[in-house]
């Protein structure tokens, strides 16, 4: 049974690739919000948000404002601020780098795509998703933060075409795309690559992280990064009502991420 699934979906991908992306997408988190009305993880986040008066709490996004409603997945962490925390050096340094350009493969509710814009006022950011409603979601995330106007939405992108986007003096690519890095981030059909600092989420049941790191060794120095557990001291907030761990839980399974920063020329 599940081979012929596999063919079906690889007939659908092969006859139109952008229609059944957008289908799985939508069906995924679809299904992501069942599963997290089911297991209450929405009201978990409601009474967190209710803590952190809407805001995330720390973090290189404090102070961001959410619509957990645009898009109600297990948000919990996220108005934490303890969201991929691991990732919280890279975003700095990334910061630090002053993008001009900023695309947001896979962007949710715009959690990272309106954190950078607050933080870089001069930056255009762009977010792709091929869940209609999660793009929503981010330009909805982007106007209650006053970026509005610097971020836009692109909806699904393809190889060879990221130069749309990206500025060639100085760009970032964010990515969490559900193994779709194996086929997006590959210099030799996008040089435009070679020149874009990128914070990318690798997914291991596609393909490992050497895979990719190998195709920018020459070009960016890598900083491999791993999951951490979370300690209870890790939230910023202390309510009795409010089970700390359950709420710290990102309920992703395994995760690891490369950032990939252009070395000086």
């Amino acid at each position: 049974m599940r081979a012929i699934k596999d063919g079906i979906k690889s007939a659908a991908f092969a006859v139109c690739p952008d229609i059944t992306l957008k289908a799985l997408s939508i069906r995924s988190r679809r299904l992501i919000e069942a599963q997290v009305r089911e297991l209450r993880l929405d009201e978990l986040a409601r009474r967190v948000s209710g803590v952190t008066n809407g805001k995330v709490a720390k973090g290189p996004f404090s102070g961001m404002t959410l619509d957990y409603e645009a898009l109600p997945v297990h948000g919990a962490p996220k108005f934490l601020g303890t969201y991929e925390q691991e990732l919280h050096q890279c975003v700095e340094r990334a910061i630090e780098l002053s993008p001009r350009s900023i695309l947001n493969v896979g962007c949710a509710e715009g959690y990272y795509a309106v954190g950078f814009a607050r933080r870089l006022p001069a930056t255009t950011v762009r977010v792709a998703d091929a869940d209609p409603k999660a793009q929503r979601a981010a330009l909805i995330n982007a106007s209650l933060n006053g970026v509005g106007d610097r971020v836009s939405a692109v909806g699904v992108v393809r190889s060879e075409h990221l130069a749309t986007y990206l500025a060639p003096e100085s760009c970032l690519l964010f990515m969490d795309c559900e193994g779709a890095e194996f086929d997006l981030l590959d210099p030799a059909r996008d040089p435009i690559l070679l020149r874009t600092h990128i914070i990318v989420e690798v997914h291991p049941e596609f393909g490992s992280k050497d895979e990719i790191a190998s195709r920018f060794a020459a070009t960016h120095r890598i900083t491999p990064i791993d999951p951490a557990p979370r300690r209870r001291s890790d939230a910023p907030i202390n309510d009795s009502e409010i089970d700390i761990l359950q709420a710290l839980d990102e309920r992703t399974g395994e995760k690891s991420w490369l950032f990939l920063e252009v070395k000086a020329t």
